[in-house]
């Protein structure tokens, strides 16, 4: 059975969206499974092309990637605001031992 990573992004304009594709491609070529999922925008009207990520995503992946548009040194506030909710699995040790990457676009 081959590992199971998520690719989480927040994207409002398309270049992190265009990213996380290309970051799954990879992984794929890899040899593991490769799960997109956004991360939901406050502005509820704008669409995604992947299903919105969950705290289970979180919990079943083996490991991550994780996007988001980097804003005066930050990630979005959006990205922030859904890792503020996962402090349930953080607080039960759902997030340890999972390789964990990063990718960006300014």
């Amino acid at each position: 059975m081959s590992a199971q990573v998520l690719v989480m992004y927040y994207s409002k304009h398309g270049s992190v969206v265009a990213l996380a594709e290309k970051v799954a491609i990879g992984i794929a070529q890899a040899g593991a499974t490769a799960v997109i999922r956004s991360i939901a925008g406050f502005d509820k009207e704008q669409a995604s092309r992947h299903p919105s990520v969950t705290l289970a995503d979180l919990s079943q992946c083996d490991g991550l990637a994780f996007g988001s548009p980097v804003r005066f040194g930050n990630m979005a506030a959006e990205a922030k605001a859904f890792w503020d909710t996962t402090s349930s699995i953080w607080l039960k040790g759902e997030l340890i031992n999972k390789a964990a990457g990063v990718f960006t676009s300014s």
